[in-house]
């Protein structure tokens, strides 16, 4: 039949180019890094403030009271990682919306897999320290 002569002439599959990717999504990459680096710093900043774990201290004592003080910073720098994942999963969906549209996208998400594992192995972290705490 003439029409599965012409699909046999036909390529089986089409190539297409990958197009680059909007530079604004490296640069959002860049900012989200850069933040991510302050909340660390931050985070590590309330680990050296934070007295010795002192779960067994006495409601009220001086030592219980810089033990409640050593959770709130390392609960704040840990709500800190969790905004700036947030802001990772925002960038998720928009590197995979550019991979739809065909941009090559393959260097942006493993960046952004990279500072996501950080950001898993700091806020586990800062939950280990929370937890010698209570």
């Amino acid at each position: 039949r003439p029409i599965e002569k012409i699909a046999a002439q036909e390529p089986a599959s089409a190539t297409v180019a990958a197009q680059p990717v909007d530079p604004a999504l490296s640069a959002r990459i860049m900012a989200v890094q850069a933040a991510l680096t302050g909340a660390e710093n931050t985070l590590q900043q309330a680990l050296t403030a934070a007295a010795a774990p002192a779960p067994a201290a006495e409601r009220g004592s001086e030592a219980w009271v810089a033990n409640q003080q050593g959770i709130s910073d390392l609960v704040r720098a840990q709500a800190g990682l969790r905004s700036i994942d947030d802001d990772i999963g925002a960038l998720a969906a928009d590197v995979a919306q550019a991979r739809v549209g065909g941009g090559d996208t393959a260097a942006l998400g493993a960046q952004l897999a990279t500072l996501r594992q950080r950001i898993n192995d700091l806020a586990a972290g800062a939950q280990a320290e929370i937890d010698k705490r209570r």
